[in-house]
This record gives structure tokens, C-alpha cells and sequence, in this order.
């Protein structure tokens, strides 16, 4: 079974939640929101306010990236760092250099990357 965390709560993420719960090989396990209440309302078995406490989940194999664009580089990165991962949705960065640290990084912790459409 693979655990997913979710960082972001919108409308893309509660989608992807839906096919995440129909899966037989896939579990929600966490999620984190700027805002807790947010977080808690996601139905997740551990919620959170903040994405580094969420990385300390053993649960969570690979993180889903759900936030407004500008906030996906660092927080790929952090996921990264931490040996999750990672799954970004579209932009996966805001420029070229950002794209090339995210991939650089993900080799080498050798941990999966990509781009959600």
C-alpha cells in the first residue's frame, strides 16, 4: 500500500482524494493545510498546519503537491529533502533553474518525481 500525503485542499486535491480512496493500492494518510480546521476537514488520518511536521508522518510515501503555483518549488524541495516522493501539479515550477534543482535533487535521494496533469 503506498500513503499519500496531500499538501492543499482544493478543488484539484479533492479529486484526486476520490481516486486515491476507489484505489486498492493507494491510502490518504495526510494532510496539510495553511489553515488546520481545513486540514482536518480533508477526512485524513493525520492533519496538519505545517508541511515539515506532515514529512515526519511514516505513513506518507509520496506527496501530492495541490497549492497555488508559486509555492511548489520550495515545497517539492522540502519533500524531496525529506526522501518522499513527489507528485507537483502543473506548473511543476516557475522557471527552467527550479526544474533542473527539483529533478538534481529527486536523483539524488532517488525518489520518484513529476508532474501532474
Amino acid at each position: 500500500m503506498v500513503g499519500f500525503g496531500f499538501v492543499g485542499t482544493g478543488v484539484i486535491a479533492r479529486k484526486l482524494k476520490l481516486a486515491v480512496e476507489r484505489s486498492d493500492r493507494a491510502a490518504l494518510e495526510a494532510v496539510v493545510s495553511r489553515d488546520l480546521s481545513r486540514a482536518q476537514a480533508f477526512s485524513a488520518p493525520h492533519s496538519y498546519d505545517n508541511l515539515q511536521d506532515m514529512l515526519r508522518c511514516p505513513q506518507v510515501d509520496v506527496v501530492y503537491i495541490a497549492t497555488p503555483h508559486p509555492m511548489h518549488f520550495e515545497e517539492a524541495k522540502m519533500c524531496l529533502l525529506a526522501g518522499k516522493a513527489v507528485l507537483c501539479e502543473k506548473p511543476f515550477a516557475s522557471n527552467l533553474e527550479q526544474v533542473k534543482q527539483m529533478v538534481a535533487k529527486a536523483q539524488e535521494k532517488q525518489v520518484f518525481l513529476m508532474e501532474a496533469l
